[in-house]
């Protein structure tokens, strides 16, 4: 991952942030105060260990610049991928995950926060998973107690895409 600065009315190249550039990072998403960016990561649980599947990693903002990155804990991360984080202003965190949901493997989950920490994580709306599987989600909040969700569907490594736009209240 990047980041870029503008400096009188022109951006200067892209730089490397300090903790990405070793492993595979992506899905950035900032915390509503901005201080802390999540992100999903293959990094390894500890150095000199074998690159993980993808689950979500946490930093946060310094006087120096960042923290080094964490892995969320369980329920938010679990044996399987997780990916696409995002944190609502109510600091409920949405994700994507592969862990088994009713029939099927992979759904969008939402963890509420409990002082700053996700105690579970529950499939987000029934109807996400039962259409879209372990699609990715994009969502974002669009009034007090409302977002918007985008979708797409993925079968078999063949990308179907059928994005589906539409609210829930929350």
């Amino acid at each position: 991952m990047v980041s870029m600065t503008q400096v009188g009315g022109r951006w200067l190249p892209p730089a490397v942030l300090p903790f990405s550039g070793r492993y595979n990072d992506a899905d950035p998403a900032f915390s509503p105060d901005g201080n802390t960016l999540y992100f999903a990561s293959s990094r390894p649980l500890s150095d000199g260990a074998p690159e993980k599947d993808w689950d979500i990693w946490a930093v946060d903002r310094t006087r120096g610049g960042w923290s080094q990155p964490r892995r969320l804990d369980v329920p938010v991360n679990s044996e399987s991928m997780e990916v696409y984080p995002w944190v609502a202003r109510n600091g409920a965190m949405y994700f994507s995950s592969g862990r088994p949901v009713g029939a099927g493997a992979g759904g969008s989950f939402r963890a509420a926060s409990v002082e700053g920490r996700y105690p579970d994580a529950e499939p987000f709306d029934a109807r996400i998973v039962a259409e879209f599987g372990g699609g990715d989600i994009f969502i974002e909040e669009i009034g007090s107690g409302q977002i918007s969700l985008s979708a797409t569907s993925r079968l078999w490594q063949k990308v179907k895409s059928d994005p589906t736009r539409f609210t829930v209240r929350r």
